[in-house]
């Protein structure tokens, strides 16, 4: 956990971030998908999806280019 911390506080300041960030690591495009995914919807949904689960009437739309990876359509499934 020491090491990841350390390696994202770098590419963080690589990039020009301050302070106020964070990251994690996964283990390869199709878990980072997901876990991208997963955070952007439950940003974007106007109460707590992780302890709720998706409202019928609120469920989330995704939009996704032929060009994304075969695995963001499937974690949409």
């Amino acid at each position: 956990m020491a090491m990841e911390k350390n390696v994202i506080k770098k590419f963080g300041s690589l990039i020009g971030y301050k302070e106020g960030y964070d990251g994690i690591f996964t283990h390869g495009g199709t878990a980072g998908n997901l876990t991208a995914m997963l955070a952007a919807r439950q940003v974007k949904t106007n109460y707590n999806i992780w302890e709720a689960g998706i409202r019928e009437n609120e469920r989330p739309g995704y939009l996704i280019s032929e060009q994304a990876h075969y695995s963001v359509g499937r974690n949409v499934k």
